[in-house]
């Protein structure tokens, strides 16, 4: 839930939590795996792959930002590079609500104790 005094860092705890949650890395740190949803932005906004994955990068723990910006050297997301590659994990477009259980027991009259 957003609240008005606070969505700015809201929106940006949102934002870390779901690139933290979303990219994944495989067979050794070789193969970064992004949301595909990262990829249709980057087409619409005419963002380079580099500026994507810095962008990406700051927002990850120190371990996962190394092996984010070691693939920086691509010039195009869909290549590889001697460092990994970068593949895109299909988007699910179910909608899908998430509760924290005590407020939603809280606030629902249909969830009893």
């Amino acid at each position: 839930m957003y609240t008005a005094k606070n969505v700015r860092k809201e929106l940006e705890a949102a934002r870390k939590e779901f690139l933290e949650a979303n990219i994944c890395f495989q067979s050794d740190d070789k193969k970064l795996l992004l949301p595909k949803i990262l990829e249709w932005y980057t087409k619409e906004a005419s963002i380079s792959s580099n500026n994507l994955l810095q962008w990406v990068s700051q927002y990850l723990d120190e371990r996962d930002r190394e092996v984010v910006l070691k693939c920086k050297g691509s010039t195009k997301l869909h290549k590889s590079t001697p460092h990994c590659s970068i593949e895109w994990m299909s988007y699910d477009f179910n909608f899908r609500y998430i509760f924290v259980r005590d407020l939603a027991i809280g606030s629902s009259p249909f969830l009893h104790h």
